[in-house]
């Protein structure tokens, strides 16, 4: 199962950079991140699409959105199930994707990584 991100991760980047501890970089204007964001400052932001684009008609993979899949949790959990050969109740499968929203990851974040665990789950 390969997971994707709209675009709009490059946002997603830098938020995480302006709002982390000193040891990561932070952006005085979004002009100057996204020049370094696609002029591969950290590697290519697409060469793992451009890989898995190659594969994305093969049987044994199964490529998802993350928006499609923060967007029908239950239905995507489902998809997920099925295509690793599971058949899960419709109960397991509430049970799972209640387990697994944004907000019930963000408190363990905070749990297990303390200040740290704010910055990486945190929305927009």
């Amino acid at each position: 199962m390969v997971l994707f991100q709209n675009p709009d991760t490059a946002v997603s980047v830098l938020h995480f950079h302006n709002n982390a501890t000193q040891s990561v970089p932070s952006y005085s204007s979004r002009d100057e991140f996204f020049s370094g964001f696609m002029t591969d400052l950290w590697g290519s932001c697409f060469e793992p699409e451009v890989t898995w684009n190659k594969h994305v008609e093969d049987k044994n993979i199964m490529v998802m959105i993350y928006e499609d899949l923060k967007g029908n949790l239950s239905a995507s959990v489902k998809q997920i199930a099925a295509f690793f050969g599971f058949s899960p109740t419709a109960e397991q499968i509430q049970a799972i994707a209640g387990r697994h929203t944004f907000q019930s990851e963000s408190v363990k974040a905070q749990e297990t990584y303390g200040a740290v665990g704010l910055i990486l789950f945190h929305e927009g």
